[in-house]
């Protein structure tokens, strides 16, 4: 009995082992020449901030700035900042003005692309007005010749009827 419980407890720790190596990726069954994971979004997002941090200190040092002072200090408040920054780096004025004028521009389009869609639906309806009469005239051009035929045949019958007695 006792040789039993050992065996099951081995095996529980064997079974153990193994799930523990295949979930870290070490130990035994573990694939080493499989190429990891290149990490999840956090470090993906990690990645492009520095990258943006690298663009904005090579800008800084074009502008003639040492090393030192090309990378922006993030723990300075927002109005000891320089005024040539990234759009990430402006202040809150400049990023309020920025998006009225944006806001501006938009509301710019959208207000001629409703004239334009309101000046194409009034010709459409012109148009539709103005074939509505053309069709109008025509009947009613129609009708005249219709009912003078009407006349002239009974002017004929009245002349062919008193020419016959």
């Amino acid at each position: 009995m006792k040789n039993l419980s050992a065996l099951v407890f081995t095996l529980a720790v064997l079974l153990a082992l193994c799930s523990l190596s295949s979930a870290t990726g070490f130990g035994l069954g573990s694939k080493t020449n499989k190429k990891k994971d290149e990490g999840g979004p956090i470090r993906k997002i990690a990645e492009k901030r520095a990258e943006a941090v690298d663009v904005f200190a090579n800008q800084r040092m074009k502008e003639g700035r040492s090393k030192s002072q090309a990378r922006p200090n993030t723990r300075e408040s927002s109005r000891d900042q320089t005024k040539d920054r990234l759009p990430a780096y402006e202040g809150y004025e400049q990023r309020i003005a920025r998006e009225a004028r944006e806001l501006e521009h938009t509301n710019r389009v959208n207000t001629a692309n409703q004239l334009y869609k309101f000046d194409r639906l009034r010709a459409e309806y012109e148009e539709g007005q103005r074939q509505d009469k053309e069709q109008e005239e025509q009947l009613e051009q129609k009708r005249y010749s219709s009912s003078k035929l009407v006349n002239e045949v009974k002017v004929n019958k009245h002349s062919v009827k008193n020419s016959l007695k």
